[in-house]
């Protein structure tokens, strides 16, 4: 509260507030004044200039600075940053597959892993396998990766965006012929664009209201926030294309910020990330590693040179990739290099150092246009990764200069604008993408290339952005995305959207390959492939084969020789240290997949790695071990320096890491191009050039491709992208797959590209494409097929169908299958009927022909896709053009959404499954939360979970989730989303707005909504619920610190100066609870002792143990003082300390101390007996709390030599702020019983014996089965034990403290009730071993600490009485 001023007069208050007024209202007026000044001169973008941008137009996507605060001062306050959901937008809780015991107060949904990636599998040279994801939660579900930006969310507005309201509704507006849709009805030959399309003529007067309408509404919102105290940053906002804004607030204010007038909805920022792409077989990703060297072990430098130059062989061509396409031709007949076209490349950067891309930025460069997002500045460098580098050459490098390798891209004249939107570390948030997206249009870019991919559905904002560009005119290419291996619906955002050309691969028609020979039989030769395309600095080397039968670790009998190894089937867990390699083997030749297909070297190997490094073709690697087992001594002669180009058996092949379609929205994507085994440019810093795959390596290509195509036939205006998917599709060429039958159009698309057919475009036929829908959806009755003559003659056409190969992407008809267990079916075909299949169409004419297509008949579960083309071949000049069409065979709400009965599942807190019929209790605290384990099958538009009540009747939503994608399987792993008890979608950690149930038995309720049905119906939905969850909530905090603690707490620290050697005893059922007194004893020499190990699990022994070695170096002894068991080692460590050091030591002071009724008093007492063989020193007793004080004088335990104990009261944490923590206390009888609920205790330890299988408890009280229910249990203890009140009622209380009783005597068993797994161990030990967390007090506490060592009144009344923290008495 600020301080208040006293006795101010009433004149000067009143002065006071008409100066505050004065001052507004000349401030308003001013703001008037120059408001209106500027904008009547200038468009309202001219306003927010950016200050970054180097040419005269201005971005009207603007990078704000954190200029907006409504809190008093956030200049000392840092941010607070935590693991958020992995979340997407919408309008309730989300989903998590994130750990449970993360805090959730969001509305927002939906984190099914959008893992938007780059589309090709190489990391930077630099980079580490760490490197590659932020560090996830350290927690049995932690292997799922955090992909949003911190507190980052989108803020959609109704209000539509500049170009929304103007440009498009005057472009868009015109009608067009009946049966052209995707097209126009345009002469290719003409430079013009159609008549049908309009010139912009929207006033700058209209843009300037707009803007100056959208920039109103946004500071209206932050002034809105600031109203209600959010403190927000601004990252980004949006007006021209979309209107939106990207700003950072805490995620608990999800609930004011969606409630604002005019905010349409919220998404999470999340992040484009690179991985490596998906092939039959994961790669080896880590195989090879750095372990930590001996420093005597020398290493010596060996000297492969990356920069040295590349010389390709006589006779091989290094652009022989464009021959496969017919961009020679094109090149060659028309002259076509792409010049004065604008090609944006979003990415990693673009070494514009390179000579391939004209060594220079900026104007007069060949990179003449560009900004890094990341770094926000000027200089788009790619000095890290190489991604974009590489794509930037595919599109249009050009090295032909007299040094050169001669290699060209596809257009090597274009202009490049590079757009640096991704980190070092392979991430990019995708609202800088979109800032990217918004700066290449404004700089005028003719095409963006966006060699990047991600989950979603058409609806996603980058997709929505995409389709935005390509309607204005802005040729938008996107890979479609790595997932091949993954089964179907994998398309990838943005390519997903409506208007971007998405592109799919096929693999190189030759392989860039050195050679080396057999020495003794030179016409044998071994082709290797390496990353950075450099031959092996080696001469003549013998060769070895590695023993792939067992993990070898000594690498000497491999000295000096090429180590030929299959790391694709190494040992399970086996890893060769990187060192050991270094300093023996010369050279690797590697197999790093169980793939047929060649691939260039993937792995990521450890920094500092310099052993020349290959893959070899899969045939050759295993006829060279066969070589190597026929000749021991074979030796290879690396002496030819050459780089050649050798046919591939696979190429023209379909990719098998192209994802598979159908789109969500059964869409067809467009087109295929080269994208297996790529050779382009590289960073010159990591040597220039490199091989890469992926479908970022064929979207550049028709990148480049329509560029050519752009400055062939002119296209312009608002139609441009149209055209030109539209002659790049029409002119596609169907391709087959590795089986050597034609691909389904599913994962080819169109087909592959051919730009020599699409540049001498004579005909044109709307539609490109036929999406078929399914069978209840779609139209099987005659349609037309716009056949356009653009040329000077007449022109006759022969129709005809190809059907290719169905495909069945369900394993028994419920579960998404992966590539390899998809059913194939080339029988399974749609019946097409022509109403001519023979036509003659005039110059200039646009003529329909009538088509029916009709699907397969199917039965039974199978779920067919068919596929197939509509060929169109012009009899005058034979070439052929193409209309791909898609569909599914039966009715697609039949589809199934999960993969019943196998998922969903409900889940323990220990991750044990739980049988439907059966039933399970959480505590509802911490990790003892419900978890369902998911998987979806298909992509749905709507996702729920409802919580339902005993009768299964629905009480609540609690989360939802908007536009999900189908499930993919991280290690076959399914994703997880948990229950917090909450009766809405706030945590139990955020502010008070939702309530938590009360006790009772829920079931949990997972929906989908079904493809393409109304989810107003209940017939659309899929459902799952739950088996029955039994709920009881136990948030009571034990806080036990009676003063004698305090004060024996005090005199501890005193006495320590005297002490040599510390005893902490333990108990050994609650391993991670420690006392007060660690912070006072850390520094002096300990033994931890865990006693009561009779009661404990005898087999943790060794892994706590090995624990406390690896972790802390620590010995730990496992006693138990009732039976002297291991309490000589106490005694012998103490008497070392003498023996070894007399003069020092002429005696051993040893101090016991330990937590309440861990049996201290009981292991001195052993101690003693063994040492000095006497009865009893210390004071015993059943209740904690019975030593009351440190001992005032010492106890002898050894005569020689001497050892003295120092006894302790037992320290109890003065607050023990877990509540589950703070009943594994009480039970184990660390706190007095009746300061915990003894009825709570007993309805514990009866879930966690039931959780431990243990029902011994049923015949000994003689229950007829198992239960959950305590107030079942008592009664019948109360019973058996005759513990009744006066009236004959049973004594509950008395019941419950007899079965906790025996609990603690054992008769149930040997339970330790902490997680002592080696993974609970490594969580303990890396998190929680800290005193500072264990034992932090508040401020509160610490005062009552303080009061009760001083005063002795206050100790005998909270001795009393209790001492209670937080929720007790003050």
């Amino acid at each position: 509260m600020a301080d208040l001023e006293v006795g101010e007069p009433t004149y000067q208050q009143d002065r006071r507030i008409l100066k505050i007024i004065l001052v507004w209202l000349l401030g308003g007026i001013a703001y008037i004044c120059v408001y209106y000044s500027i904008f009547d001169q200038v468009p309202f973008y001219w306003f927010h200039y950016d200050k970054h941008r180097h040419d005269s137009f201005p971005s009207a996507a603007h990078n704000s600075e954190p200029f907006y605060d409504s809190s008093p001062s956030t200049a000392n306050n840092p941010e607070i940053y935590y693991d958020p959901p992995h979340s997407t937008v919408h309008e309730s809780k989300t989903l998590h597959n994130s750990p449970p015991y993360t805090t959730h107060d969001s509305e927002i949904l939906h984190d099914f892993p959008s893992s938007a990636t780059y589309n090709s599998e190489s990391p930077s040279p630099s980079q580490t396998p760490n490197d590659a994801s932020p560090e996830s939660p350290k927690h049995p579900l932690s292997h799922l990766h955090q992909i949003y930006v911190v507190n980052a969310y989108y803020v959609r507005f109704y209000t539509p965006s500049c170009f929304s309201s103007y440009y498009l509704s005057a472009n868009m507006s015109t009608s067009v012929e009946p049966g052209i849709t995707n097209s126009s009805n345009v002469n290719p030959n003409s430079t013009q664009t159609t008549e049908k399309s309009v010139k912009l003529s929207i006033s700058s007067e209209n843009i300037t209201i707009c803007y100056q309408r959208i920039h109103l509404e946004h500071l209206q919102f932050y002034e809105e926030l600031s109203k209600k105290g959010i403190t927000i940053k601004i990252r980004h906002e949006f007006w021209d294309l979309i209107n939106v804004v990207s700003i950072e607030f805490e995620e608990k204010h999800l609930d004011i910020v969606k409630s604002i007038k005019g905010v349409k909805s919220i998404q999470r920022v999340y992040n484009h990330r690179i991985i490596p792409r998906a092939i039959e077989s994961p790669f080896v990703e880590s195989k090879i590693i750095n372990k930590k060297r001996d420093d005597n072990e020398s290493l010596e430098k060996r000297e492969w040179i990356p920069d040295a130059k590349i010389e390709f062989a006589p006779g091989n061509d290094v652009n022989s990739i464009h021959n496969l396409t017919g961009v020679k031709l094109a090149r060659q007949y028309y002259g076509l290099t792409g010049k004065e076209i604008k090609v944006g490349v979003l990415d990693s950067g673009i070494d514009y150092t390179h000579p391939a891309l004209g060594g220079c930025f900026g104007e007069g460069c060949r990179v003449r246009y560009g900004y890094d997002f990341v770094d926000d500045d000027h200089d788009p460098g790619d000095d890290c990764i190489g991604h974009g580098t590489h794509v930037a050459g595919i599109i249009g490098g050009d090295d032909r200069r007299p040094e050169g390798t001669g290699f060209t891209g596809v257009a090597p004249d274009v202009i490049f604008g590079a757009y640096k939107v991704v980190k070092c570390n392979g991430y990019a948030p995708n609202d800088i993408i979109l800032k990217g997206m918004q700066r290449a249009k404004d700089d005028g870019m003719d095409i963006i290339n966006l060699s990047l991919s991600g989950d979603g559905w058409a609806e996603s904002p980058t997709s929505e952005m995409a389709d935005i560009l390509a309607k204005l005119g802005i040729v938008v290419v996107a890979a479609n995305g790595n997932y091949g291996t993954k089964g179907l619906w994998e398309s990838g955002v943005p390519a997903i959207g409506l208007d971007a050309i998405s592109v799919s691969s096929v693999e190189n028609t030759h392989l860039t390959v050195h050679k080396a020979f057999v020495t003794s039989n030179r016409s044998i030769e071994i082709d290797y492939i390496t990353k950075l395309a450099r031959p092996f600095p080696l001469y003549k080397v013998k060769v070895a084969v590695y023993s792939n039968n067992k993990c070898l670790k000594d690498f000497s009998v491999y000295e000096s020789k090429i180590l030929v190894i299959d790391l694709a089937n190494l040992p399970k867990n086996c890893t060769l240290a990187s060192s050991k390699i270094q300093k023996y083997v010369s050279g690797i030749f590697a197999l790093e997949s169980n793939s047929s297909l060649p691939l260039y070297p993937m792995l990521t190997l450890p920094t500092q790695f310099t052993v020349p490094y290959a893959t070899l073709i899969p045939k050759q690697f295993h006829q060279l071990v066969a070589l190597a087992a026929e000749f021991p001594e074979l030796e290879l002669d690396f002496s030819d320096t050459y780089t050649y180009l050798i046919p591939n058996e696979f190429g023209k092949v379909v990719s098998p890491f192209a994802s598979w379609g159908l789109t969500p929205e059964l869409d067809i994507k467009e087109l295929s191009a080269p994208g297996g085994m790529i050779f382009s440019l590289y960073p010159l810093k990591y040597g220039g050039y490199s091989m890469m795959s992926g479908t970022s390596m064929s979207t550049p290509y028709v990148t480049g491709s329509a560029a050519l195509l752009l400055e062939k036939h002119g296209y312009q205006g608002p139609r441009a992208s149209l055209l030109i998917r539209q002659v790049l599709m029409n002119y596609a060429i169907p391709t087959v797959d590795v089986k050597n039958e034609f691909a389904s159009v599913l994962q080819q698309g169109a087909g592959l590209i051919n730009i020599y057919n699409s540049a001498s475009v004579s005909t044109l036929i709307t539609p490109v494409k036929l999406a078929l829908n399914d069978t209840l959806n779609g139209n099987f009755s005659w349609r037309p097929l716009w056949i356009y003559n653009g040329g000077n003659n007449p022109r006759n056409y022969t129709l005809s169908n190809l059907p290719v190969v169905s495909v069945d992407g369900y394993v028994n008809g419920t579960r998404s299958a992966s590539y390899k267990r998809m059913k194939f079916n080339n029988q399974v075909i749609a019946d097409v009927e022509f109403h001519e299949s023979f036509v003659t169409v005039e110059p200039g004419e646009n003529k329909s022909v009538l088509i029916k297509i009709t699907p397969p008949k199917v039965s039974g579960t199978s779920r067919w896709f068919y596929s197939g083309f509509i060929l169109v071949e012009s009899r005058n000049d034979g070439v052929n053009l193409t209309v791909p069409y898609a569909g599914y065979a039966s009715a697609v709400r039949e589809l199934p959404m999960m993969p019943l009965p196998t998922y969903p599942r409900l889940l323990t807190s220990s991750l044990k499954v739980v049988p439907e019929n059966a039933s399970a209790t959480f505590s509802m605290y911490g990790y003892d939360v419900p978890i369902v384990q998911y998987v979806l099958s298909t992509p749905t538009r709507y996702l729920r979970v409802d919580i339902l009540d005993e009768n299964k009747s629905v009480l609540f939503l609690y989360a939802k989730a908007n536009y999900v994608s189908k499930s993919r399987l991280t290690k076959g792993i399914p994703l997880f989303f948990y229950w917090d008890g909450s009766n809405g979608y706030k945590s139990l950690k955020s502010n008070k707005s939702y309530e938590i149930v009360p006790d009772g038995i829920y079931h949990i309720r997972l929906s989908a909504l079904k493809l393409l049905t109304d989810p107003e119906k209940d017939e659309s939905w899929e459902r799952w619920i739950s088996p029955e969850i039994i709920t009881y909530y136990y948030d009571k905090v034990i806080n036990w610190f009676p003063g004698h603690m305090a004060k024996g707490l005090r005199v501890i620290s005193e006495r320590l100066s005297t002490v040599d050697v510390i005893v902490e005893a333990r108990d050994s059922r609650i391993s991670f609870v420690i006392g007060k007194f660690e912070e006072i004893t850390r520094f002096k020499e300990r033994i931890i002792v865990y006693n009561k190990c009779d009661l404990a699990e005898e087999n943790t022994q060794g892994t706590i143990k090995g624990a406390f070695k690896k972790y802390r170096n620590q010995d730990v002894i496992f006693t138990n003082a009732n039976m002297d068991k291991n309490v000589k080692k106490i005694v012998d460590f103490a008497a070392n300390k003498a023996k070894e050091n007399p003069e020092k030591y002429p005696f051993v002071m040893v101090m016991v101390v330990g937590m309440p009724n861990v049996g201290k008093s009981s292991l001195i007492n052993s101690m003693r007996r063994i040492g000095v063989h006497k009865g009893k020193a210390a004071r015993t007793g059943a209740l904690p709390g019975v030593t009351r004080s440190v001992s005032g004088t010492t106890i002898k335990v050894l005569e020689n030599p001497t050892v003295y104990l120092i006894d302790t009261p037992g320290v109890m944490i003065p607050h023990i702020p877990d509540p589950v923590r703070s009943l594994k206390v009480a039970l184990t009888g660390g706190i007095r019983d009746h300061l915990s609920d003894e009825e709570v205790m007993a309805d514990y330890l009866l879930w966690r014996l039931n959780h431990f299988g243990n029902f011994s408890y049923v015949e000994k009280f003689k229950l007829p089965g198992p239960t959950d229910d305590i107030y079942s249990l008592l009664p019948a203890i109360a019973k058996h034990i005759g513990a009744l009140h006066k009236y004959g009622e049973y004594n509950l209380q008395q019941s419950a403290m007899f079965f906790i009783k025996q609990y603690r005597n054992g008769k149930y068993g040997r339970y330790t009730l902490d997680d002592v797994s080696p993974e609970g161990l490594k969580s303990y030990f890396e998190n929680d071993d800290d005193p500072g967390r264990e034992i932090m007090m508040s401020r509160n506490q610490e005062k009552k600490m303080k009061w009760a060592a001083a005063t002795e009144k206050r100790l005998e009344r909270w001795k009393k009485k209790g001492f209670v923290v937080g929720k007790g008495k003050k």
